[in-house]
């Protein structure tokens, strides 16, 4: 079965519908004009999963089929998916010690992918299976690259 997705943007108002069970999703003001920056649908995040909702401490998200796009006044609206966000999403998102994104992912040394929060940054490196996190206190940093044995 074949599952079609359409997107219409409406002065700065994005509504996902999607034949699939009837579901619509609404995707708007900052966190909207991410969605369609990243490519909308075709981006890396995909398609949305739910409508913009409350975070805490005041902000606002949304879920998407591969990621999360996070906004608070004072931050901005940030996305995070793939392993980064996946390994944020196990931390408890913007309630982990990471807190809420403060950049985009963003290419980082030879290959790999970083993406910086309240408290820290998760990075990820070409061959992991998920990301390196440094959150919380930077003095228990780890030793991103370790000399082999």
């Amino acid at each position: 079965m074949s599952i079609k997705v359409k997107a219409i943007i409406l002065s700065g108002l994005a509504l996902i519908l999607s034949t699939a069970g009837a579901s619509a999703f609404q995707v708007y003001g900052e966190i909207g004009m991410k969605w369609q920056a990243l490519g909308g649908p075709g981006g890396p995040l995909g398609d949305a999963t739910s409508d913009e909702a409350d975070a805490t401490r005041g902000g606002r998200f949304n879920n998407f089929q591969n990621g999360f796009i996070y906004w608070r006044k004072d931050r901005g609206a940030h996305a995070v998916y793939g392993l980064i966000g996946e390994t944020w999403n196990s931390m408890g998102r913007e309630r982990g010690k990471c807190g809420y994104p403060i950049s985009d992912e963003y290419g980082f040394g030879n290959g790999g992918r970083r993406s910086d929060f309240e408290h820290g940054r998760i990075i990820w490196n070409p061959g992991e299976t998920k990301g390196l996190t440094i959150c919380g206190s930077y003095q228990d940093d780890v030793v991103l690259n370790p000399a082999p044995n």
